[in-house]
């Protein structure tokens, strides 16, 4: 299985075990990408405009991408 490249924009499905700063498994869309880490910020209907900035390893989303379709879900 060949992973995506990330980019800003992609999404993602992370929980605690991903990002400790985390309380419970979210969407997660790719702010920006610096080197071997990501920053993301938390999205989805349960989460305000500013929602939560966290710094996780760009090998996690490559591993727990989705397609943006899910976003819609």
């Amino acid at each position: 299985m060949s992973s995506r490249p990330v980019t800003p924009n992609t999404l993602a499905f992370i929980g605690p075990s991903h990002a400790p700063e985390l309380a419970e498994f979210s969407y997660v869309r790719v702010r920006t990408v610096n080197g071997d880490t990501a920053t993301v910020q938390v999205v989805g209907p349960d989460s305000d405009e500013d929602g939560q900035d966290v710094v996780v390893p760009v090998s996690t989303i490559e591993l727990r991408g989705v397609d943006a379709t899910e976003a819609e879900l």
